[in-house]
């Protein structure tokens, strides 16, 4: 009995140093699991702009994105640059491709005062990421995200800089939840394409 736990073991360790072997092949010659080729375009504030915060926002999204192993940002060197050969190429793959951008719908900074004198700030911020197909620009993504906290200010403490750091926080949290959101899209979209 002894000897078929140590042998399930061993084989167990060998299929995984296996897996992984093949996986860091896999990977070193280019045929991992991409999935989605996404160009990304702007980032507007609640104004329209692209202020500070929607540079941040920026930063933030094209930072998840680059994180994720099923996501190139810059063309596949296979890419066709016609847009009939992209797109018969981006399907013989099995990849997506879209334009994306995020528009920030709501930040909200609130100041709020207790009965024992203490001051809170809740921080929210409501954006959503909408796009585009490639080559052919049918609108097909998009996915909302919001998020917001609330916490007590120091005595002396700097509002606007407790605020834009608590912005960076929920606006992460809110670009994550988005992006959850868009994915959930784009595979009811192609569900009902494949109907």
């Amino acid at each position: 009995m002894t000897m078929t736990k140590i042998s399930k073991r061993a084989w167990c360790a060998s299929a995984i140093v296996l897996a992984l072997s093949l996986g860091a092949i896999a990977h070193a010659q280019g045929t991992d699991d991409l999935r989605y080729y996404v160009v990304p375009q702007s980032v507007t504030d609640p104004g329209g702009s692209q202020g500070a915060l929607a540079e941040d926002v920026r930063r933030m999204f094209l930072a998840r994105l680059g994180k994720r192993a099923d996501v190139a940002l810059d063309a596949p060197a296979w890419l066709p640059s016609t847009p009939l050969e992209m797109k018969l190429e981006l399907s013989r793959r099995g990849v997506r491709a879209y334009e994306a951008s995020v528009q920030i719908d709501l930040v909200q900074k609130i100041v709020g005062s207790l009965p024992n004198g203490r001051r809170t700030l809740e921080v929210s911020i409501r954006l959503h990421i909408f796009g585009n197909t490639l080559p052919d620009r049918i609108f097909k993504i998009g996915g909302a995200g919001e998020a917001q906290t609330t916490v007590f200010l120091a005595e002396n403490a700097d509002v606007e800089r407790v605020a834009h750091k608590l912005l960076l926080e929920v606006g992460g949290a809110a670009l994550d939840e988005a992006i959850v959101s868009t994915e959930k899209k784009i595979a009811l979209v192609a569900a009902q394409a494949r109907r």
